[in-house]
């Protein structure tokens, strides 16, 4: 006899309405005044809601003044499956590569059969292993492919049960490319990119910074946000704009990063005039050309001398890394065109200086006395009488005579 949660109608087939009937369950008298028992008028034990507890062997007594009667009976209770609520939730989201494991706990009689399947279809997907009499569904890492629905059912003879979990797969941002420091270099004026391609589930958010202060794009005119800030372009790049450059991308699942590192490059700039200086130095005496240069890397400085290149010697020395050149002590030799050349990778300046050595006036011969043919310059009323006064010097030095100490004529 078998029932599924319904009435029970246990008949007893002794007829007399004379008999007095009595009800056994696995030997143990059954007392009508239980709730869930009673006994018809025809002697019938009524179960009104059969459980698997009510599973048995029962025996009906029928009993009169000439004897007593009995008849056995085995009573199944078959219970359709029901899947324990374990806690766990229906909808889960699990990071790839991340185990999950998906229960089914069911219980029936007779015991269910349990089968699962993904997306309507059995499950045979690799990776996903049954234990347990397929109580328990395991991935030990999860792929992008388990994402869906996965459903058990519980089977017997009573009825079967359900349990369908949705499966979200979510994965960690991946940045493509080298992972270690990008170093780029550019040159001042110039735009540059960086490129920031991240993959995850969901789509991860891209955020910016320069040396550890984050940009936004309402900040900096110059910066410019591209394919939903997995680009980042700086435009027209200027010395401020050198710095560690760094990308986080993060979702749920987690964060990664990339760094780079931004070097300007600004061509040489000499400061002052770009003409040509003049430059002028005593006989004998020091003087030193300035060749204050700006750029970055900061320029190399060579200095020429009428085309050729100076070399350091006590006479011309490189000061201050060659924004000097010393001259120790002037000679004739030492006047010509002197350019200073500034180079570094983004370019090169010139400055030239025309130097001119100042020589003071020199007169040739003794100066302490005239002499004309050997005596004393005599002359005889009106006759001529020739003075010399040789002068030579850098520029040519003007000439002036004095009688007696008074100015006289101007050569």
């Amino acid at each position: 006899m078998e029932s599924w949660y319904f009435l029970v109608w246990a008949a007893c087939p002794i007829s007399s309405v004379d008999n007095r009937v009595r009800w056994f369950k696995n030997g143990l008298e059954i007392h009508p005044e239980q709730s869930e028992y009673s006994v018809a008028r025809d002697g019938a034990l009524v179960i009104s809601a059969a459980s698997a507890s009510h599973s048995g062997d029962f025996k009906c007594v029928a009993t009169n003044e000439a004897g007593s009667v009995e008849r056995k009976t085995r009573l199944k209770v078959n219970v359709p499956p029901d899947i324990q609520d374990d806690g766990q939730p229906l909808n889960l989201t699990v990071t790839l590569k991340h185990p999950l494991t998906l229960g089914c706990d069911a219980f029936g009689i007779p015991a269910p059969l349990i089968t699962w399947t993904k997306d309507g279809h059995a499950v045979d997907s690799p990776g996903v292993y049954l234990q347990n009499g397929n109580r328990l569904l395991r991935i030990y890492k999860v792929q992008h492919e388990h994402a869906g629905q996965f459903a058990c059912t519980a089977q017997n003879s009573a009825g079967e049960a359900r349990r369908q979990y949705n499966i979200v797969v979510q994965a960690p941002p991946v940045i493509s490319g080298a992972s270690r420091l990008q170093e780029l270099t550019v040159v001042q004026g110039q735009e540059v990119e960086f490129q920031c391609r991240v993959s995850g589930r969901p789509a991860p958010r891209v955020e910016w910074s320069r040396d550890g202060e984050v940009l936004s794009p309402d900040g900096d005119p110059h910066v410019e946000f591209l394919e939903d800030g997995q680009v980042l372009k700086v435009k027209s790049v200027r010395l401020r704009d050198q710095g560690l450059y760094q990308c986080l991308a993060r979702n749920s699942a987690g964060t990664q990063m990339r760094q780079f590192r931004l070097t300007v490059q600004a061509p040489p700039i000499i400061k002052g005039t770009n003409e040509t200086s003049e430059v002028s130095v005593v006989l004998g005496f020091p003087t030193v050309l300035s060749c204050n240069t700006e750029g970055s890397p900061s320029p190399i400085i060579t200095w020429l001398k009428d085309g050729q290149p100076i070399v350091s010697t006590p006479q011309l020395t490189y000061n201050l890394g060659g924004q000097a050149l010393r001259l120790s002590s002037a000679q004739g030799d030492s006047g010509g065109l002197f350019t200073c050349r500034a180079t570094n990778p983004a370019g090169t300046a010139i400055k030239h200086y025309s130097l001119s050595v100042l020589v003071p006036p020199r007169i040739e011969g003794d100066s302490s006395s005239f002499t004309f043919s050997g005596q004393e310059g005599k002359v005889r009323i009106n006759g001529s009488l020739t003075l010399s006064c040789l002068a030579k010097g850098f520029p040519e030095p003007k000439v002036h005579w004095f009688k007696d100490g008074q100015v006289g004529v101007v050569l």
